[in-house]
C-alpha cells in the first residue's frame, strides 16, 4: 500500500524529493507512477 511504495521511493528518489512527496501519500504514490 501507500507506506510501501513511499518506502521503495524514498530508496530510489534523493532525501529532497522524498520530502517533498512525503507530504502527501497520495501524492507520494503518484510520483513513483509518474517516475
Amino acid at each position: 500500500s501507500s507506506d510501501y511504495l513511499s518506502f521503495k521511493f524514498d530508496k530510489f528518489a534523493p532525501n529532497q524529493l522524498n520530502m517533498y512527496f512525503q507530504g502527501d501519500a497520495s501524492v507520494s504514490t503518484k510520483g513513483v507512477l509518474q517516475l
